[in-house]
């Protein structure tokens, strides 16, 4: 268990310490009497990114399989690319996995928390809507860390895409949800290739190969 001065928040007087995340209660009063709202756990609030670049994990509520299928996942690519419209966000790497999707965008119109409820919302009408299901589809807080600087969001990518290869599952270049072979296409709608490639070289081959 982590150092309970990690979730320590003070209430009223000394007497009155009320350990937050944890069983342990030091109060004046009984347990029964403590109300729901001071021993609720507040959320910390998200890092926000200098470069309004993101990494993001979007798992499936309770780490069950939300991508069940390649229907599944063809379908949450689409939605991707769906919301992104224009310039609401910027993507430059998606991987699906059969619980979470990792996301690596770039706010533009939407904010991230604007762009991940718009996909997300999609996604859950659709799958609710195909395997008669109600609820919530994915886990109410996701997962997300800045990217501050071109090296850092490099090395993300490249995470993004060993995902597979990892988990056992199959290479990069082999698998059919990831962004990788979108670095080896001439145009993409999805992806913003030309942006990444560039901070390799100018001469497309060489910054292809450079990228592998």
């Amino acid at each position: 268990m982590r150092n309970c001065d990690d979730y320590r928040n003070v209430v009223g007087t000394a007497d009155r310490v009320h350990v937050i995340g944890t069983v342990l209660l030091t109060t004046g009063i009984g347990h029964d009497k403590i109300p729901a709202e001071v021993i609720k756990v507040p959320r910390h609030a998200r890092v926000l990114s200098k470069t309004q670049t993101y990494h993001v994990i979007l798992r499936g509520n309770n780490r069950k399989e939300v991508f069940i299928d390649d229907e599944d996942k063809a379908r949450i690519i689409a939605a991707i690319s769906e919301k992104k419209g224009g310039d609401h966000f910027t993507v430059y790497a998606y991987c699906v996995m059969d619980n979470h999707l990792h996301l690596v965008l770039k706010e533009g119109k939407d904010l991230l928390s604007k762009a991940l409820k718009r996909i997300g919302t999609s996604y859950a009408y659709y799958f609710n809507k195909k395997y008669k299901r109600i609820g919530h589809v994915f886990q109410d807080r996701y997962r997300s860390e800045s990217i501050e600087d071109d090296a850092y969001l490099l090395g993300v990518i490249r995470y993004v895409h060993l995902n597979p290869e990892k988990a056992g599952i199959s290479s990069a270049e082999s698998y059919p949800w990831s962004s990788y072979n979108e670095y080896f296409k001439e145009n993409t709608r999805l992806i913003a290739i030309d942006e990444i490639l560039s901070m390799f070289s100018n001469d497309r081959e060489k910054a292809i190969s450079d990228f592998i």
